[in-house]
This record gives structure tokens, sequence and C-alpha cells, in this order.
């Protein structure tokens, strides 16, 4: 009753975290806000003091005799569902129910999404223009392997990624696609997308309803370098990263400098080749074919943690190059190369919970032997 009637009690309402959520557009809720939510307390506080008066007049009627305990405890029950009903309501309510058409086809393909389905090539990445890449919508995933996206757990190289290498790209790219007046304009301008090209962005969606633009110059699945260069530390690492023909050259840190050599031969073998035959979100396959040793570097995100690459089935050393993709020097030869997402963690797990189930079974059945004994003597 008294923060019903006194709910300033409780504060002044501001949360330190309102000045930097509300833009000059949205002042006015600084002095809004603090009375919507000095009214919701106060009127949470009534219905609270409703609910303790009639719970105690009934146990009190019940205590003097005037209630039996079958109908105190019905009411009991009643005022609870009643309360915990109003406060669900305010969480699931009917706008949080939709058609069944709409629960199974929340996201409609556009026409350039149709276009980009019928390619059947297990993996490529698309950058749709019309959307907002990297804060709020990810509904280009929804069909497609998607450049952006948001995420609460984004890689933190990732991000440094976008920060300074993609969104300047993208920015000049969209800058130069505007007044493009031919496709030979815009190849010219695509073929400098060092970053963009690397994470094999195959189709640019511009408009919903026309055809993407198909990105002939993207790095593909995996791709051959010629040669590869050692820098100290992350920023020279980024600030290479801009200077170099990422279809050709790779930069990697020099804590992987043990994982390849600093020179290597793949300019004898011109018929070499890479290619993807298996895309899941655990498991890669490619098959190789070279007669030379051979420096790969794979479009997929290099995460230490888990991620392991195997060829011909036996486990090999691949190192991060690029700041953020996977790179592996692959020896001549026809072979299998396959990455595996299997964390040490999650088999860990499974073994801890593969001896638990089995130490439970075996003391449920040692308890039901041992009483089916007791009672056989």
């Amino acid at each position: 009753m008294i923060f019903a009637v006194f709910p300033s009690l409780a504060g002044n309402f501001i949360a330190p975290s309102d000045a930097r959520q509300f833009t000059d557009d949205l002042s006015f809720l600084h002095t809004t806000l603090p009375l919507d939510r000095k009214a919701m307390l106060s009127a949470d506080a009534w219905r609270s003091l409703a609910f303790i008066v009639l719970a105690t007049g009934a146990l009190y009627l019940f205590v003097i005799g005037k209630l039996k305990s079958v109908v105190v405890t019905a009411v009991l029950a009643a005022l609870i569902l009643v309360d915990l009903w109003g406060i669900s309501k305010r969480y699931l309510n009917d706008d949080n129910f939709v058609e069944r058409e709409l629960l199974f086809n929340p996201v409609r393909a556009t026409a350039a999404d149709k276009f980009i389905l019928a390619d059947t090539d297990p993996s490529f990445r698309v950058l749709d223009l019309t959307k907002d890449l990297f804060n709020s919508d990810a509904t280009p995933s929804y069909f497609h392997k998607n450049i952006g996206g948001y995420s609460a757990v984004k890689m933190r190289r990732f991000q440094d990624l976008i920060d300074h290498r993609i969104m300047p790209e993208l920015a000049k790219f969209t800058a130069a696609f505007q007044t493009a007046e031919t496709l030979e304009d815009l190849n010219e301008h695509l073929q400098q997308l060092q970053i963009l090209n690397m994470l094999n962005m195959r189709y640019l969606i511009y408009h919903p309803d026309a055809p993407p633009v198909r990105n002939e110059f993207a790095n593909g699945n995996a791709w051959f370098v010629k040669h590869a260069h050692v820098v100290g530390n992350a920023d020279e690492e980024m600030a290479m990263l801009s200077r170099i023909d990422t279809k050709r050259e790779l930069v990697a840190g020099e804590e992987f400098a043990s994982d390849f050599p600093m020179t290597y031969n793949t300019a004898s073998d011109s018929l070499a080749q890479i290619r993807l035959t298996h895309y899941s979100p655990n498991k890669l396959i490619y098959e190789f074919q070279s007669e030379t040793p051979q420096m790969v570097v794979f479009s997929e995100i290099y995460y230490s943690k888990g991620w392991r690459a195997f060829v011909d089935g036996e486990e090999t050393p691949h190192f991060r190059a690029n700041y953020v993709l996977r790179a592996m020097l692959v020896d001549a030869g026809a072979h299998t190369i396959e990455f595996r997402f299997e964390p040490t963690s999650y088999r860990i797990g499974n073994c801890i919970s593969l001896i638990a189930s089995l130490l439970l079974i075996i003391a449920l059945l040692t308890v039901v032997g041992f009483r089916f004994y007791r009672k056989s003597n």
C-alpha cells in the first residue's frame, strides 16, 4: 500500500542507459517514460495489495471457522490462477499468435532470392544491399549464406574486419555502383573488392524484385595462393590485408609461421584444382588434385576451439590467414580434405554424461536387485 500511494519511494524511474538510447527525436521520452514507469509501479502495487487482502480475508475466515478447508483452498487456488493468468498475458497474448501460413513461411522469397536459389553450388555467399547489413536484419540468412546479419556473440576478429575493411570497401563500392553505367563499369569495381571477394560474395542484391548481380570475381570456396606474408601482430595483419591481392597472396601472423614454409612451389601445375563437395555446419569436405604442393586458402572462418582439419583421414595442422580465414599447405597428389567441428568440451561433456547415465542405471539396478533379494529371503 505504501508503494501504491507513494511510488516515488522506489526511485526516480530513470535508468542510466536512458541518456544513451534516446536521440533528439525521442527526447520527450526523458519526461514521459519515468511517468509511465511510476504509473505502472503504482498500478501493480494496488493489484498486489488487492490479492493480499483477499487471500488474508479468506485465511482469516478459515481460522475463525466461517469457511471450510475445501472452500478456502478453492479461493486461494482461484486467486493464484487469476494472478498468474494476468501476469502471463503480459508476455504471451493474442499478439504472439499468427496465422499458420505465416508461422511456417515467416519470410517470403523475393524475385532476387528465387534467382539465387536456382544456383546448386553447395556454398557461396550473398550480399543484400537492401537490408541493414550488420545491425538488425538477418532475413537474407533465411535463404542464403549471408554476408551480414546480427549476432550478439559475433567474433571480435570478424567485427574488426567489418569495422576496418568491409564497411570502407562497401561504402566505396556503393558509391561506384550508383554511378556505373554499364556492366563493364560494374565488373571493374567488383574486381577490386579484395575483402568481399575473399568472403566468396557471389551475388549482390540491389533490389528485391530485380535479378541480382553475379560477381564473377569472387575467390570461391577455396583457392591457391602463390605468396605468403608473415607479420608480427594483428594491426600489421589488418594493414597488410588492404595491400595484398587476396586471390594470389595471403597474410598470416608470425605465431603460425611454423605451419608452412616461407617458400613453396605452386607455379608448375596450372591444372591444380580444389572443389567443395560437401557442406554442413559442422563438416566441410573438399577434393584436391595437384602435381605440386599447394597453399590453399579456405573461405571459412578460422576458429581453433573446435574446428579440426584432416587430409585423407589424418589430422593436419591449419592456420589463420587474412585475419579471419583458414589456410593449409597440402602436399602434391589427390587428397580429400575434411574440416570437422569437434570441440573438446563437447566430447568431454558427452563422456561425462555417458558415465553418469551408466552409474545411475547401475545404482537403480542395484537398489532393485537388493530389494528383490531381501524379499526372496
